[in-house]
């Protein structure tokens, strides 16, 4: 065993680099203290670690290594390492893999942070809490078991740092598994998984007493409320039927989705639900859906139209913010649809434009020639609704006459082809609704 040691010490290439991570680690310090952390950094070098010990356990301050796979002793000294202190391993770059012993049940603020090559970790079976900034900038962190043992991630966030979230800038996490005892606010998954763009899915504990999984989304126990998205999911997205709220934020900034289909049961959107999903172009808005919060669709910068199946739900104002500004300095916000029959429409809706919702024939360049030699065009309007395609080969007789029926799928699109438009030199097409 080496003397003692003042502070935690670093293995370091040269002497500049030892001064950079002198100075990033009296930042990391500077945040812990900010959250209120005691650091008692007194000890001594056992093995590459510095700890602290009260006589019946190690609590380890610092990792001294040569970096790579470390696997953390389950004792030092002769006593138990139940601990590990604030940034303790912070900025070590060169840790790849780290592996914690069972009796470990507590692991201080940004004890992680800045290990950016750090690709797994396996935490430990007795861990009970998540601390903030716990695995702040491990970019190449790619999965993550939160045991069965922990009760609580942190999602704190304070005015004066507000990026000390447990996995802020994990930009690499792909995939996350909930053990059997983490709780947490609806609202808050959001906030402790938002920055984790490559995130695709969350599975849960098959007992877990608040949440389950499906296809990796995470919803409540009895799938009536959908409470977060991976923000990586990308394409078509289908909410299941039976869910009847969107939680706050629940598909925020999942800027890959293409297209979203919403349940028939749904009843109600919290504030921030789609907001940052600028891949959306239109969306339809259930005709059962009686309240969306503030912000439900800030900054979707690609959404054009979002159709409402019946009448005008309560709204907070505003709730689509701005997709961009306009060559004379105005908003630009999507366009409020309503269907024929529905009521109290008016002439905007929360901070929209409202228009009638009649159903249209497809682009032109979405117009094509089926391999059968028909002709054929794509129907868009609200989904599942009947519509009537009709025909005319003489608009100065107006002999329309119907040669199709449409039903609409969940996205509100469906494909007319006309077997008879090769026999007709001429032919003109319009929709009908019952």
């Amino acid at each position: 065993m080496g003397g003692m040691n003042s502070s935690p010490s670093f293995s370091c290439a040269s002497g500049a680099d030892r001064l950079g991570r002198s100075a990033r680690r009296s930042m990391l310090f500077a945040a812990a203290l900010f959250l209120g952390l005691s650091l008692d950094l007194r000890g001594q070098d056992s093995d590459s670690f510095t700890y602290t010990s009260d006589g019946k356990a190690i609590t380890i301050t610092s990792y001294t290594g040569a970096g790579g796979a470390v696997t953390i002793p389950a004792t030092l000294n002769g006593l138990p390492v139940m601990s590990i202190g604030a940034v303790a391993f912070a900025d070590r770059k060169d840790l790849t893999q780290v592996i914690l012993p069972d009796g470990i049940t507590s692991i201080g603020s940004m004890a992680f942070a800045g290990c950016t090559g750090l690709i797994k970790i396996s935490l430990g079976q007795s861990l009970l809490y998540l601390d903030d900034g716990l695995f702040w900038g491990c970019y190449a962190l790619e999965g993550l078991t939160i045991p069965d043992s922990v009760q609580m991630v942190s999602v704190d966030i304070r005015p004066w740092m507000p990026e000390i979230t447990v996995f802020k800038h994990c930009t690499g996490l792909r995939h996350v598994h909930l053990g059997r005892a983490v709780l947490q606010d609806y609202g808050s998954w959001s906030q402790a998984f938002g920055t984790c763009n490559a995130l695709t899915s969350i599975t849960v504990a098959d007992d877990h007493p608040a949440c389950r999984s499906i296809e990796g989304v995470l919803f409540n126990r009895d799938t009536t409320s959908l409470l977060f998205v991976p923000r990586g999911r990308a394409g078509r997205y289908e909410i299941p039927d039976g869910v009847a709220s969107v939680a706050v934020e629940a598909l925020a900034n999942c800027r890959g989705l293409s297209e979203l289909i919403l349940p028939g049961s749904l009843r109600s959107i919290a504030g921030g639900a789609f907001s940052g999903c600028a891949g959306l172009t239109i969306i339809s808005i259930p005709n059962g859906v009686m309240s969306i919060g503030g912000g439900a669709f800030f900054n979707c910068g690609g959404l054009t139209r979002v159709g409402f199946m019946g009448d005008p739900p309560t709204a907070e104002f505003p709730i689509f913010g701005t997709s961009g500004w306009d060559s004379d300095g105005t908003w630009i916000v999507p366009t409020v649809l309503y269907l024929p029959g529905t009521t109290a429409w008016g002439t905007s809706f929360s901070d929209a434009p409202t228009a009638i919702w009649l159903p249209t024939i497809g682009r032109p360049t979405s117009v094509v020639n089926q391999e059968d030699g028909s002709f054929g065009f794509p129907v868009e309007w609200a989904p599942q609704r009947l519509v009537t395609v009709e025909a005319c080969s003489d608009l100065a007789q107006r002999n329309w006459l119907p040669v199709g029926n449409l039903t609409l799928d969940a996205g509100g699109t469906a494909q007319f082809s006309d077997p008879d438009s090769a026999s007709q030199p001429t032919r003109l097409y319009r929709l009908r609704t019952p």
